[in-house]
């Protein structure tokens, strides 16, 4: 065995066969999205800090960064780590704008596609992931405009930087005059967008990444979201992270691969629902619980727990 080959082997802790499982995995619900009883799958990844959660991400992150095979579909890893976003108002935000720039490096990386043959399957789908890009630049300044709690729609539009950026990236239309009734009506106009575009995201996603066609053979684009680190956030940060992705993110299409510690999640239950709590008769004494623990609620978010186990004796001493 090569010092390579030995390096490899006893660097892994055996997530090579794991991560060629997931993988397998979420090959078959890309391809038939349907086996899923919800539009997208969440596989949870259980362990505590150290287990070798971040390993797994990664090597599932190389294995579909790595590939070039273009049939009539494409898998795009979206590494995402909330913990560094913990300040931001709302996680969706810095979410979609890191599947932006994902997308955006994407196809840049895929240029050569479009220089082969511009017209075929592959040119259609780095141009499906530059509207894409461009649906998650907008989306950003409309979950900003309806995340944004007291602030007025006057507010929220008044800035040119908001105005322009949203023009750029929605028509590209050309400056509108100046004058003070066309200011208002455009306002109003692209204040109208922004709520339909927060309120519609399902549907325009799923339009832009081509899982709105019935043709099986139509191109397609998959995205695959990896989380990192939500055990590091704040237990209320954490739970916000996991229904970010119920309710902007369950589209056919989309999946996640979340490394979840569940204590740190039973704690944001509790916390979220610290005002709710009640009464649970037990065998000898009362005690106080929230409406809904955090098992159930991770069983109701992720579709496919899997716990990564300690590694063996054998693999700690070689290693």
């Amino acid at each position: 065995m090569t010092d390579k080959n030995k390096s490899k082997n006893t660097a892994s802790f055996g997530h090579d066969a794991l991560c060629a499982q997931l993988v397998n995995r979420l090959n078959a619900q890309f391809k038939e999205p349907k086996r899923n009883i919800e539009p997208s799958l969440v596989i949870g990844l259980f362990g505590e800090w150290g287990s070798g959660k971040s390993h797994l991400l990664n090597l599932i992150e190389k294995h579909y960064d790595e590939s070039d095979e273009c049939k009539n579909s494409v898998t795009i890893p979206i590494a995402f780590n909330p913990w560094r976003f913990e300040k931001e108002d709302h996680l969706i935000i810095p979410l979609m704008k890191t599947t932006e720039l994902a997308l955006k490096a994407y196809a840049n990386k895929k240029e050569h596609w479009l220089k082969e043959a511009a017209s075929d399957v592959q040119g259609v789908i780095v141009n499906m992931v530059d509207d894409t890009a461009r649906l998650c630049a907008v989306s950003v300044i409309a979950f900003v405009a309806n995340l944004k709690v007291g602030l007025s729609s006057t507010q929220l539009l008044d800035g040119d930087k908001i105005v322009k950026t949203y023009q750029h990236y929605a028509d590209k239309k050309q400056k509108e005059d100046t004058e003070a009734e066309k200011k208002a009506a455009e306002e109003s106009k692209i204040f109208d967008d922004l709520n339909s575009l927060y309120f519609n995201f399902h549907h325009k996603l799923k339009k832009a990444i081509g899982h709105d066609k019935k043709e099986q053979d139509a191109p397609k684009i998959n995205l695959l979201f990896l989380i990192d680190d939500i055990d590091r956030c704040l237990p209320e940060k954490a739970v916000e992270m996991l229904e970010s992705i119920k309710l902007f993110l369950d589209v056919e299409g989309c999946a996640f691969v979340l490394a979840v510690d569940d204590e740190v999640v039973e704690r944001g239950i509790i916390h979220r629902y610290r005002d709710y709590l009640f009464q649970k008769n037990d065998t000898n004494f009362n005690k106080t619980a929230p409406p809904i623990t955090g098992a159930e609620y991770l069983e109701k978010i992720i579709h496919l727990p899997f716990r990564l186990p300690l590694p063996t004796e054998h693999e700690i001493r070689t290693f």
